[in-house]
């Protein structure tokens, strides 16, 4: 990527960031979604850009304070960032089954497939956009 794309893209992912907790707080996911996904035509895929966003949203939200984040947070950046590329994919919450206590997760596929992440456990859905 370019700088300049580069840094507008990191800065859109701070601010991306430091505004959900507020919007989740206060608006149901169904709502909130839709307000992330940009209409217009898919494109092709950019892997330069995906290989980009998947370096810079592991460095600035797992690992660093104070944007540390949970897999809800890093997930709806993601799809923010991917579906604004045009990159089709598809947000998916689900609960892990066979777990002693309720553990959920959430993570992002592409033709019916995690993407840019490897699930460790099976989980039952509980909730996909688009739907």
């Amino acid at each position: 990527m370019r700088n300049l794309e580069g840094a507008r893209g990191l800065l859109k992912i701070l601010e991306l960031r430091a505004s959900l907790p507020r919007r989740v707080s206060a608006t149901p996911l169904y709502v909130l979604l839709p307000s992330l996904t940009p209409t217009g035509p898919t494109a092709a895929r950019d892997p330069e850009f995906e290989a980009w966003l998947l370096r810079v949203t592991e460095f600035f939200l797992r690992r660093h304070r104070p944007l540390r984040t949970t897999c809800l947070f890093r997930s709806l950046v993601r799809y923010s960032m991917l579906r604004d590329r045009g990159v089709p994919v598809r947000f998916v919450m689900g609960v892990q089954t066979g777990a002693r206590e309720l553990t959920g997760h959430a993570w992002l596929e592409l033709d019916g497939e995690p993407f840019m992440e490897v699930l460790t456990h099976r989980y039952a859905r509980t909730f996909e956009y688009p739907p």
